[in-house]
């Protein structure tokens, strides 16, 4: 029976139109995700497999799978394929090398999910050249992503120099374009080769921006320098981006945000940087002659305890949105009949000088029938591991909000912040992807050591933006080490997940991820959870 590829994570993403689903089934492959890395094969109940029949550029797939599978999926390795065709015929267009993987998946039971792939040569192809540059001002660093068989290659840098290492390094003398190429060969004959054209600039390229706000609208100006043609925005709410060099943007409610701006070459490659802000934005109110509505609240399951703080209006009246009628309170405790989700609402009044202003909120009201309980502890590089010691409810899963705004599904997690302080920590318990408890603790967080600290700039991608294809450079003192990658796109599905060790320092990717931007989460033992964003042209 086949291990899954590392494409089985990716693949994910493509079945939540198929499934169409809600909040509580997203949650609940996000656990099994989290708590496996994927739904092994010694758990499945069926095996992915395809025989091949070959005629030019035409492929006759032959499906092998066996098992309790209802939904089937072939990826040609061309950018095209195919949903539930058992065994279907594909035309590819040009000659090549391709990998093409067969996907089945049990999508009521979830006890089935395999992942088979091949490598086909078509046309004859026998080896396909393909290479990755990137440049840091005249510094050049090149990948090799070659398939088929070849014994030997040789890199031509374009100005006299060249190389027969697999992944070189190179300095260039001057500014200028250069033809980077990559020849493939075997037994001393040529089987392919491929040219990149670059441009070296030692032109220093530094990512930077200001912004002026209005309540919760953010003007933003690109201030960056350097060789570019291209931005990238990231408003740091899990909504917005931006590919303008100076945007507007505006909130939907106010908060602090990391805010962070790409910009890049998007032709020669030659320049990319990247800087991140925190931006704080109030709401503005906007009842006008000095009427401001507003309230915070604690819950405690049905009961809700408000605290009204509403200004300048001499009367407040409470709408709590379930037909009670209206409430003349300053500080009401409400008690729903009811578990559901309720809009409830102040509006703050003043006769003289007339003005009034209304603010409302969503609120879910729950009735618990867990109660969770966890314990934690940690060692002297500051990881903290959470045990979930709940005995009362049925909790079929789990989820760890670590109070920095990072979560996690696992049952027992372990996990280190990025920063001292101290942190309110909660463990939310599910029943069915129906949320039944949830209690919280605060924990304190210690300095680290300078030495072991980390952080996002640290880590390089190469090149961002690119086509699926790109390395993960690592700092130094984690080139040695075990870490976990986990790639989501912007409505935070997880579309990939693995284990990683680096290679001479850098990890290559190769993804089939759908053109736009994606948010990679680093982590690994005793250092802290790094994000970084991917660009997929």
């Amino acid at each position: 029976m086949n291990q899954p590829t590392i494409a089985s994570l990716h693949t994910l993403r493509r079945y939540s139109k198929y499934f169409n689903m809600n909040f509580a089934l997203r949650l609940t492959l996000l656990s099994l995700i989290g708590i496996f890395g994927f739904i092994t094969n010694s758990n499945a109940q069926c095996a992915a497999g395809y025989t091949t029949t070959i005629s030019g550029l035409g492929v006759l797939f032959t499906n092998q799978a066996t098992g309790s599978y209802n939904y089937i999926e072939y990826d040609y390795g061309d950018g095209d394929f195919d949903a539930n065709i058992s065994s279907p015929a594909h035309t590819y267009d040009d000659p090549g090398i391709y990998i093409a993987c067969q996907f089945i998946m049990d999508t009521m039971n979830f006890n089935c999910f395999d992942e088979y792939c091949d490598t086909l040569y078509l046309g004859g192809a026998t080896c396909m050249a393909a290479f990755d540059p990137y440049l840091d001002g005249l510094d050049l660093e090149v990948y090799n992503e070659s398939l088929g068989d070849y014994d030997s290659l040789w890199y031509d840098y374009g100005d006299g120099n060249g190389s027969n290492s697999a992944n070189p390094t190179h300095s260039y003398s001057a500014n200028g374009y250069y033809t980077i190429c990559l020849s493939l060969y075997s037994n001393d004959t040529l089987c392919d080769s491929t040219c990149y054209e670059v441009y070296a600039d030692d032109t220093p390229c530094d990512a930077a921006f200001s912004y002026s706000d209005d309540n919760l609208t953010v003007d933003f100006t690109d201030e960056s320098t350097g060789n570019y043609n291209a931005v990238y925005w990231d408003f740091g709410d899990g909504f917005g981006t931006s590919e303008d060099f100076d945007p507007t943007y505006t909130y939907f409610t106010g908060g602090t945000y990391e805010v962070c701006l790409v910009m890049y070459d998007s032709v020669n490659f030659s320049c990319d940087d990247e800087t991140c802000k925190f931006v704080t934005v109030e709401d503005g109110g906007g009842g006008g002659g000095g009427c401001d509505a507003d309230y915070k609240y604690t819950e405690n399951q049905l009961e809700l305890t408000f605290t009204n703080l509403s200004t300048g209006g001499l009367i407040n009246t409470w709408d709590f949105g379930d037909g009670s009628g209206i409430g003349f309170e300053e500080n009401p405790v409400h008690t729903f009949a009811a578990p559901g989700t309720y809009e409830v609402c102040v509006t703050t009044l003043s006769p003289f000088p007339f003005c009034t202003d209304t603010y409302c909120e969503f609120i879910d009201v729950k009735e618990y029938t867990c109660e969770p309980t966890f314990t934690y502890s940690f060692n002297a590089t500051n990881a903290y591991t959470f045990v979930n010691t709940t005995i009362i409810g049925n909790v079929t899963s789990v989820l760890w909000d670590f109070g920095d705004g990072n979560t996690s599904a696992f049952p027992q997690p372990s996990y280190t912040y990025n920063a001292p302080g101290t942190y309110n920590v909660c463990l939310i318990t599910y029943d069915e992807g129906n949320e039944c408890g949830k209690t919280c603790q605060s924990i304190s967080v210690y300095p680290l050591s300078v030495e072991t600290a980390v952080s996002s700039t640290d880590f390089k991608l190469i090149p961002n933006p690119n086509h699926g294809r790109f390395a993960l450079k690592l700092p130094t003192q984690l080139e040695s080490k075990t870490l976990e990658v986990r790639i989501l796109d912007l409505g935070g599905r997880l579309v990939y997940s693995a284990q990683i060790e680096a290679e001479n320092g850098r990890v290559p990717f190769r993804l089939n991820l759908a053109t736009g931007a994606y948010i990679m989460q680093i982590s690994g033992e005793d250092i802290p959870v790094v994000t970084k964003r991917v660009l997929i042209e």
